[in-house]
């Protein structure tokens, strides 16, 4: 599971390739499509520094600074390597997937099809749209809006912007990670919470939801603070929907010095006027 850790803590290095990737798409480079008519799909754009089309092989190389986008979906490569018969992309060395989900997937080995929605990722990372990370050894991702990763870890606690390399305040580690955009949920198979690199915990299966979920009933992430007064807490907040103007929030806190501490909070929003309530118990 080491790898998937220092995969984890690359990501963060790599958030500065967010601003590149955006600035290179608002660049002056000529589209590479009009150098190599006809070789490309319909609605598939493609520029580089350099194109390259074997008419015998039917495969399109594109090398430098690399953008390919399909849809709503971007990439990002060194190096792009196109076969029109098996309709397959290769990407190799700094390679950076954007989504429609605006998450966005880095590797330095993709192989995906001409889509550019499914396929098998050496080596992935993934930085959500609302900045929790998640990498793993490999991952694969089908046409259905299922993304699996094996041997991940996962984390939605930014990371130190003086030293990557310092474990995260909590992550998860698991065995298989599926993220399911259909069912907008994320699943974990044996996974083990860890507190400062530390193992504290093991469930056989755990599931949340993803960060495109704004209302939804059912468990939200974890949480896992320090402070004077309660010491170290991990916090299991179970969001209730209860129409679209209500909801309640129950999140147990189970702190070091204080033990168990259940809190709550209800909101509702009227015609002229909103209304919270929140409290908290020890038992």
């Amino acid at each position: 599971m080491n790898s998937g850790t220092s995969f984890l803590r690359v990501i963060g290095s790599r958030l500065v390739a967010i601003a590149a990737i955006v600035t290179f798409s608002m660049s002056d480079t000529i589209w590479a499509q009009s150098e190599a008519p006809g070789v490309l799909q319909d609605n598939v754009l493609m520029r580089a520094d350099s194109v390259t089309y074997d008419e015998d092989f039917g495969i399109v190389t594109a090398s430098g600074h690399v953008e390919i986008s399909h849809g709503e979906n971007i990439l990002f490569a060194d190096t792009i390597s196109y076969n029109r018969r098996d309709d397959i992309v290769i990407a190799t060395g700094n390679v950076a997937l954007l989504s429609a989900e605006d998450d966005v997937v880095f590797s330095n080995y993709m192989e995906l099809t001409g889509d550019l929605k499914s396929g098998t990722i050496r080596g992935i990372q993934i930085l959500f749209s609302d900045g929790s990370r998640a990498a793993g050894v490999s991952g694969r991702m089908t046409g259905d809006g299922r993304n699996e990763i094996r041997k991940a870890v996962y984390s939605p606690c930014e990371l130190c912007p003086e030293n990557y390399w310092k474990e995260p305040l909590w992550q998860i580690k698991s065995f298989n990670v599926i993220h399911d955009k259909s069912l907008k949920r994320i699943f974990y198979k044996d996974a083990f919470l860890e507190v400062f690199g530390v193992p504290v915990a093991y469930v056989p299966f755990f599931s949340h939801p993803d960060p495109s979920v704004v209302r939804k009933t059912g468990f939200l992430t974890p949480s896992i603070r320090s402070n004077g007064v309660l010491g170290l807490t991990y916090e299991q907040p179970f969001f209730l929907n209860i129409a679209p103007n209500r909801d309640a929030t129950f999140a147990p806190i189970i702190s070091f010095k204080e033990g168990v501490v259940l809190t709550g909070e209800y909101r509702e929003v009227r015609k002229h006027g909103k209304y919270k309530l929140n409290g908290s118990i020890t038992p």
